[in-house]
């Protein structure tokens, strides 16, 4: 069922940017823009990333069928909100700088997102995000972040790694959120020791 909507929306996707409709082409040049910026980053960031943003990261579309079912269910049964977002989404949303809460801004994303799945592959898109992701006040970008540890990428731990992804979801330096930090990043990294032989098989295997 994912791979038959994704196909659907890329080629809807694509005949809407062609017409420019709600300005697309313009977006879709402005994610064009940060994919040819060449920026690697080392491979743990991506293993820890996709377990805590978007597990089904290398099988989906560019979005994630599934996540966005599960978020309605929840929605209307438990009156919960929460996010279905995928790293493409994340990464077109940063970009685009559009965060109103609407249905058309999501659909905007998706299709996006459906043309990045398309047209680059899953590591660069990853690089690419974390290259512009914010994580905090005048912290844009994972090597401003890196900073505040005075290492290069490849020099840190994995526990400083697994806490700065943390921060994309709590990026706002305040106690109650480093309190969050603290949890999530213990998540994460339970969460990796279970399941990191099946992260890095897909990596491989989509590479």
């Amino acid at each position: 069922m994912n791979k038959i909507f994704g196909i659907i929306v890329f080629f809807t996707a694509n005949i809407l940017v062609k017409i420019n409709f709600s300005n697309l082409r313009e977006n879709w040049q402005r994610i064009c823009e940060v994919k040819s910026n060449g920026y690697k980053i080392p491979e743990y960031f991506h293993y820890y990333l996709i377990i805590s943003e978007d597990k089904r990261f290398y099988s989906h579309y560019g979005f994630d069928i599934y996540a966005m079912f599960r978020a309605v269910i929840h929605f209307v049964f438990q009156n919960r909100i929460e996010g279905a977002s995928t790293i493409e989404q994340q990464f077109v949303r940063t970009v685009t700088n559009e965060r109103k809460r609407s249905i058309s801004r999501k659909l905007k994303e998706i299709l996006l997102s459906s043309l990045l799945k398309k047209r680059y592959s899953k590591d660069d898109i990853i690089n690419s995000y974390l290259s512009i992701a914010f994580f905090g006040d005048n912290l844009t970008g994972l090597n401003k972040v890196a900073n505040l540890y005075n290492k290069e990428l490849y020099e840190l731990y994995n526990e400083e790694i697994v806490e700065i992804i943390s921060r994309l979801k709590y990026p706002q330096f305040h106690n109650r959120n480093e309190q969050r930090i603290l949890i999530r990043s213990n998540y994460i990294l339970n969460k990796y020791e279970k399941e990191s032989v099946k992260y890095i098989r897909n990596t491989v295997h989509n590479n």
